[in-house]
């Protein structure tokens, strides 16, 4: 698997890549994707899955308007933890 965070421009590069190299699966962080993207990935046989890849976790508090966590949605896709 690919974790992809890098600008839409230069990701269809690295999609290219990917493939090339037998990569089957790719994350894309958010912000990093596009239609073009997807579809690039699709034309490949590579699997696009969209979401952030930080291990979140729940925040209480006034604190939790600063934590990623908050802004990006705990039950958006993540990463499995092992």
């Amino acid at each position: 698997m690919l974790i992809l965070s890098l600008s839409k421009e230069h990701g269809l590069r690295a999609i290219e890549e990917a493939a090339a190299a037998g990569i089957r699966r790719i994350w894309f962080q958010p912000a990093t994707d596009s239609e073009q993207a997807l579809a690039l990935c699709a034309a490949k046989g590579i699997r696009a899955i969209k979401g952030c890849a930080l291990r979140h976790r729940t925040v209480k508090g006034l604190t939790r308007f600063v934590s990623p966590c908050f802004y990006m949605g705990l039950k958006s896709n993540k990463l499995l933890v092992t």
